[in-house]
């Protein structure tokens, strides 16, 4: 092969690779996605007898695509709750087990193609039946129990008083007198029971133990319960709105 074929080839040869290199260079040139920061400063926060609202701080830079919420139990593993978009930043999970006192724990993963990022977790405790009865309720239709003109009832947590407590109020207008019942109570979502222990300010020995059935809705703010004067009947509370905080 003579010396000035041997160089035509050598440049050809030089001019592929150079090519090929080109090519390849313009492919690693490519962007790389980098996955977002995590989010911070996740909270949740007990909202509704069915409700837990979680919420966090944004990531600070490489803004996600979004962010997915997830859920677990002491003893299983990550569910996936939903997500939403990068410009929201708390998340309402309704799924939360009516009366249960479960703790439930939550982390926010920050997303886009380059992965997912998590934040730390944060915990919330559903409301048990006892505390879901807090505040005071008032008979709908009080003519319903006969001579008492209007009934009531205060549920509330006082350590000191023996835990659960409640106040039950009966007044008949007639007789210009109001009958106040006050004890311990225990409820489990279909019963309440109730431990008497004092009746007008005079104290009940030994305590009168009785149970009514119960059921309240999921919202919270109602609830039937069955009186067991002789033949049962139910009548129906609903709970006074607490005032705003100013």
């Amino acid at each position: 092969m003579s010396k000035k074929l041997q160089m035509i080839l050598l440049v050809l040869g030089l001019s592929v690779v150079i090519a090929f290199t080109g090519c390849s260079s313009d492919d690693d040139d490519e962007p790389t996605v980098t996955a977002p920061t995590a989010p911070s400063n996740i909270s949740a926060t007990t909202t509704g007898p069915t409700t837990i609202t979680v919420g966090w701080t944004a990531s600070l830079d490489d803004a996600p695509d979004g962010y997915k919420v997830e859920r677990r139990l002491a003893e299983t593993d990550w569910d996936s709750l939903g997500s939403v978009a990068a410009s929201v930043t708390t998340y309402g999970d309704n799924t939360v087990e009516f009366g249960s006192g479960t703790t439930y724990i939550y982390r926010v993963g920050a997303y886009n193609a380059g992965g997912t990022t998590y934040s730390g977790q944060a915990t919330a405790t559903a409301y048990t039946h006892n505390e879901l009865l807090f505040g005071a309720w008032n008979a709908v239709d009080p003519s319903q129990l006969g001579e008492i003109d209007s009934a009531s009832v205060e549920f509330a947590y006082q350590e000191s008083l023996g835990g659960y407590i409640y106040r039950r109020y009966e007044y008949r207008e007639g007789l210009d007198a109001e009958d106040i019942e006050e004890g311990t109570y225990d409820a489990d979502g279909t019963e309440i029971t109730w431990t008497a222990v004092r009746i007008n300010g005079e104290t009940i020995n030994p305590p009168d133990v009785y149970t009514w059935n119960y059921s309240m809705e999921t919202t919270g703010e109602t609830m039937t319960v069955e009186y067991d004067w002789g033949t049962p009947f139910d009548v129906d509370y609903e709970k006074i709105p607490e005032p705003p905080v100013d």
